[in-house]
């Protein structure tokens, strides 16, 4: 098994997603998102990239690489949507695996100007929980925050 993070974004669920739960199947199409941000990291060994697709075991995942030459390392994360081709630069067929852990963010924002809001930097918070919420909490004006996603570990077949 692999095991893999994909963050999927409060409006994916609440669209028409279904919401992940810890010990069930969830299936998403993938993007790998650069970020310089996170360590490097290794790919697997069996780890394929074409066109703009990673591909390793189970895993699918639309990878923008703009030197269009085959990484060795990753820095960044994967997200998952339900819309495809419609978020995704390129059709990715989807990955399926099981949710093995599951956490809720939750970002903190300030009103910069009468009802125009900005996330707080270093104020991501991650909850864990078992199911995602199908509808997600926007409380600005008490809380100033907003429950943006979720991150769930995906146990994929090699």
């Amino acid at each position: 098994m692999y095991t893999i993070s994909v963050f999927i974004e409060n409006w994916e669920i609440e669209c028409c997603g279904v919401p992940p739960a810890v010990g069930h199947s969830a299936t998403w199409s993938l993007a790998f998102e650069e970020d310089d941000s996170g360590p490097a990291r290794d790919l697997p060994p069996d780890a394929t990239w074409s066109e703009g697709l990673l591909t390793f075991g189970g895993v699918t995942a639309s990878w923008p690489n703009p030197a269009n030459k085959p990484p060795d390392q990753a820095r960044g994360y994967f997200f998952g949507t339900g819309h495809g081709g419609g978020v995704l630069p390129i059709d990715v067929a989807p990955t399926t695996g099981t949710v093995t852990a599951l956490q809720l963010e939750i970002m903190e924002y300030r009103e910069v100007a009468p009802k125009n809001w900005e996330p707080i930097e270093h104020t991501r918070l991650l909850r864990p929980i078992v199911k995602s919420p199908s509808s997600f909490k926007h409380d600005l004006e008490n809380s100033h925050c907003i429950e943006t996603g979720v991150l769930m570990e995906l146990d994929v077949a090699r």
